[in-house]
């Protein structure tokens, strides 16, 4: 359900595997629903494209995802949209052949994946699609992916690919300063910065840890038969979203931020998956649920990006 070498590859097994529906043609699918646990649920966007990897700004003014246009071959395929988080007109961001947006905190900037090169670099444009810097000229390992900024806007955070396993890395935003910390993927950082979100291959399952980096500490927060992946913080950092399998198909919960009180949030036949915790409180995630447009069975089917308000247990 995690990356394996190769980007194109990487998105197209991971939101087959995730999403089942986009394997075959099943009858309409139904309106997403969630547990008790949240307050209501809402669509963002609705087309045709397969959406993914929704990230709110933190002035909560935009909200950017990725898109995958099946109708165009190969990396420009890809490309980064931006959308108020209630709805509305598109902005074109950054492609094609761009993946992966990450806000920077002045809710004016963002850095992103270039796929246009040989291998994936990490690059950085204005929240207007105005101009584009390379953090990473070169790439740092095979596959530099899903970066995240920190919350001074100093450093970003991602993972890539050195010899034969992922990694956590980072490199300030000037492209200086490379350092590779520990195995791993979909790093996200704590509010106060002093640790990292992610995850894990573990005996055939993913699983989510936190790295503390300060002492180097790395803590184990989920554990079992079911994969646990794609974490991502509460504004407060009390609390994580991540998707999980644990009930069948993929679905969002959140847990405090030691692992315990694990709370699922989304159900149904459909997928939700890569949850963003936004700064107003909603859970962004891309799911399958309510698209009733299908093509032929090789084909992918759509998926669009909805939100839940969650109720924090007390």
């Amino acid at each position: 359900m995690k990356p394996i070498n190769g980007l194109l590859a990487t998105l197209l097994v991971l939101l087959a595997s995730c999403f089942p529906s986009l394997q075959g043609s099943p009858p309409e699918a139904p309106s997403p629903t969630v547990t008790a646990n949240a307050l209501e649920v809402t669509r963002v966007t609705n087309d045709p494209k397969v959406e993914f990897a929704p990230r709110l700004s933190p002035n909560g003014e935009w909200l950017l995802y990725s898109a995958y246009d099946p109708s165009v071959k190969g990396p420009k395929a890809y490309s980064i949209i931006a959308i108020s988080p209630k709805g509305g007109a598109q902005r074109p961001i950054a492609g094609p052949g761009a993946v992966w947006g990450a806000w920077f905190p002045d809710s004016r900037n963002i850095v992103y994946v270039s796929l246009l090169g040989s291998q994936p670099i990490l690059v950085r444009t204005t929240a207007g699609g105005v101009g584009t810097t390379f953090v990473t000229n070169n790439p740092l390992g095979g596959l530099d992916e899903q970066p995240d900024v920190s919350p001074d806007g100093r450093v970003i955070a991602f993972h890539t690919y050195l010899q034969g396993r992922f990694v956590l890395a980072s490199v300030n935003v000037d492209g200086t300063s490379p350092t590779i910390y520990v195995p791993g993927t979909s790093p996200r950082w704590h509010p106060n910065g002093k640790k990292l979100a992610f995850d894990r291959l573990v005996e055939g399952k993913w699983h989510i840890f936190t790295l503390d980096l300060e002492s180097g500490q790395v803590t184990q927060l989920t554990s079992g038969r079911h994969n646990n992946s794609f974490p991502s913080w509460s504004p407060d950092g009390k609390w994580l979203t991540f998707q999980s399998d644990r009930e069948g198909n993929y679905q969002v919960y959140i847990m405090k931020e030691d692992g315990t009180a694990v709370t699922q949030i989304t159900k149904g036949e459909g997928a939700a998956v890569e949850p963003n915790w936004g700064s107003d409180g909603y859970i962004y995630f891309s799911s399958t649920f309510g698209n009733v447009s299908f093509e032929k069975r090789e084909e992918w089917r759509a998926a669009d990006i909805w939100r839940a308000k969650p109720k924090l247990p007390e």
